[in-house]
């Protein structure tokens, strides 16, 4: 592998846009997208950045090595320490499997950071379709924490009657819920009390992030 392979196969295997690695390591997305293409090399203080980042050798990103083991001093551990207790990476999932449990989720497509300091369970799931246009447009990243119920006028993960999972405003009655889109071209959902245990009709999270990918 060459190097524009390498460095573009550890991006997206923790699912970084090109801007979000030009950040990153300070650089320029136009700078990321040159290295990707073959056009030119990173310097380098750029090429240990990216070795920090990603953990790698600078013989294994530059397509010289196989071997991704990188040996590091007493400060390059600290530094790595003290990315790892700032964030951790949680997985982002193409769709919910059929069924509630969080195990039958299925499809990873990459991964998010998200603060370490949060508490609860999280996982992100890539938007399908535009029913929540403008504000949730068809592939957007959501960051969810995985929840059984939420509070009226949150917008949630839900599965309807075991299928895939659809992301809606959460209105609640005193006689059942709904789930509401924001694209007005596609209607409400309802349901009493009682139609919510017989579909059935779950709440798999809350939505708390949205992450527009460009």
């Amino acid at each position: 592998m060459e190097f524009k392979d390498r460095l573009r196969d550890l991006r997206k295997s923790i699912g970084l846009t090109q801007p979000e690695l030009a950040e990153v390591v300070k650089t320029t997305k136009q700078a990321i997208s040159q290295y990707e293409r073959g056009v030119r090399r990173p310097d380098f203080e750029t090429l240990e950045s990216l070795c920090d980042y990603f953990n790698v050798s600078s013989d294994y990103i530059l397509g010289k090595s196989d071997v991704t083991v990188r040996f590091v001093d007493s400060d390059g551990l600290k530094k790595l320490d003290d990315r790892s207790a700032r964030s951790i990476r949680i997985p982002v999932y193409g769709k919910v499997a059929a069924g509630y449990d969080y195990d039958a989720i299925e499809n990873i497509l990459g991964y998010e950071e998200i603060p370490a300091s949060w508490s609860g369970e999280y996982a992100a799931l890539k938007v399908k379709g535009n029913s929540m246009e403008p504000r949730i447009m068809d592939g957007d990243i959501l960051i969810v924490k995985i929840q059984d119920d939420a509070e009226s006028g949150d917008v949630v993960i839900a599965v309807v009657n075991g299928n895939e999972a659809t992301v809606k405003k959460l209105v609640k009655h005193q006689d059942g819920i709904v789930l509401q889109p924001f694209n007005p071209a596609y209607e409400p959902m309802y349901f009493s009390k009682e139609s919510t245990e017989s579909t059935p009709v779950r709440i798999w999270g809350k939505v708390i992030e949205n992450r527009q990918k460009y």
